[in-house]
């Protein structure tokens, strides 16, 4: 019975360490998306209003720039995200001081415990990863916005 707590554990310390790294990714292509937002915006957008007003299109990239900002934004803000280790003043406290627990019922409940802090952890990833793709959209619209710029502009 041990072992198979001691797995169940292992997984989910093993699920945690994925999700963390999916985590980092996806705020590392948040920013890439931004920086790529920012360089379609002077690049295209320098040469859309060089000798003519903004007009329609033009606004359009704007808004779609500045609705990618606040979606890349959201990714990248920095938040309490939930305390995931068990520090040992914890583990201590509550499983070796207190009542006495058989290692295997130990991992049982750390497995546990582990496993709702992933289940919250999700449902964050979840909402940045749809602001991540609300943020993909809205470059391409800025893109093709800069493009009808460039292309009905008069001059």
């Amino acid at each position: 019975m041990e072992e198979g707590y001691r797995l169940a554990y292992e997984e989910i310390v093993r699920a945690l360490t994925q999700q963390a790294a999916a985590l980092e990714g996806l705020r590392t292509r948040a920013g890439l998306l931004l920086s790529a937002a920012s360089i379609a915006t002077s690049f295209l957008g320098g040469q859309a209003l060089r000798g003519t007003g903004i007009g329609f299109f033009g606004w359009l990239a704007v808004a779609a720039f500045v609705g990618l900002a606040m979606a890349v934004l959201h990714v990248l803000w920095p938040r309490e995200e939930r305390r995931i280790a068990m520090l040992p003043t914890n583990l201590v406290g509550t499983y070796l001081d207190g009542e006495s627990m058989a290692l295997g019922d130990t991992l049982r409940d750390l497995a546990l415990q582990l496993e709702r802090s992933y289940n919250g952890q999700s449902i964050l990833f979840d909402r940045l990863s749809f602001s991540l793709r609300v943020a993909t959209a809205l470059l391409a619209c800025e893109v093709g916005a800069w493009m009808l710029a460039l292309a009905t502009r008069v001059g």
